[in-house]
């Protein structure tokens, strides 16, 4: 994330995110919170305190405690919708994926998709179908025979029902943006 030339590392952000959510945090709480070495906090916090997206304050000889600045609360909010951004490029890019596989299987000859029940794999697979296949295939959730013209849709490795002996569509759901 570039704000006025700062780049934050995913550790960064989270020990802002942190500050963010827990105001007045010390150190080692920051660590505990961020699964950070105690070291690494400390030196994160200078750097955002550097940078004013952090401030500390004393509470006394020995004990500092750590708040966002607003420049910082504002930094965090362009890096949620970055990630945002982000996440729905990525789904976008696996749902063109899955299409394209189904596509592939149908021109093998398919046309009975079977998945996975549970979760929402299985709805984003169904989504995914290209709009000149919608009413040639059927996704179905239950295993049953379906002749020569049914494979089951799984990521790969993924769900295997038992004694299940027909083809497999493993489908590559790896996105590098």
């Amino acid at each position: 994330m570039s704000e006025q030339g700062l780049e934050l590392s995913i550790k960064e952000a989270g020990v802002l995110e942190a500050v963010s959510k827990n105001d007045g945090l010390s150190q080692r709480q920051i660590s505990e919170k961020t699964h950070i070495s105690l070291g690494l906090v400390n030196s994160i916090l200078k750097r955002l305190i550097r940078e004013g997206y952090v401030e500390a304050i004393r509470l006394n000889h020995k004990k500092l405690s750590y708040h966002p600045t607003e420049k910082g609360l504002t930094v965090k909010g362009h890096l949620y919708e970055q990630m945002a951004r982000l996440t729905i490029q990525k789904f976008w890019a696996i749902q063109r994926q899955i299409g394209e596989q189904i596509l592939f299987y149908y021109s093998q000859g398919f046309t009975v998709f079977f998945v996975s029940p549970n979760g929402e794999l299985s709805q984003i697979i169904q989504a995914s179908v290209p709009l000149e296949l919608a009413d040639k295939v059927t996704f179905r959730s239950e295993i049953a025979d379906a002749g020569d013209h049914a494979i089951l849709l799984r990521p790969k490795g993924g769900w295997l029902p038992e004694g299940y002996a027909g083809p497999v569509g493993d489908l590559n759901l790896e996105v590098a943006l």
